[in-house]
């Protein structure tokens, strides 16, 4: 059981929006402002001693409008789906 302390602070249902500063993990593009809502919890398997939660973000459809056709084709081309994407706690914020 994870202690209470490191429960996620972000739940599944809940906007959010990315921070300042925060570049896509794909393509390395700011991507600060974009909005969605929360669809999925992970907690990062990557250290074992550190918790790091990670969320699931689904974009809402002025983000969809605002990326823009380019890095929708992009995606596309690559086999990711632009309509959502996962990031960490601290890359984004309740909306």
């Amino acid at each position: 059981m994870i202690p209470k302390a490191s429960q996620s602070k972000f739940h599944i249902g809940q906007t959010v929006r990315v921070v300042a500063g925060t570049l896509d993990p794909d393509y390395g593009d700011p991507i600060a402002g974009w909005s969605g809502i929360v669809e999925d919890i992970y907690l990062s398997d990557e250290d074992d001693s550190v918790i790091a939660w990670l969320y699931c973000i689904l974009w809402d459809s002025d983000t969809l409008m605002g990326m823009g056709r380019k890095f929708q084709k992009r995606s596309e081309n690559d086999n990711l789906d632009f309509e959502r994407m996962v990031l960490a706690e601290h890359e984004i914020v309740a909306h």
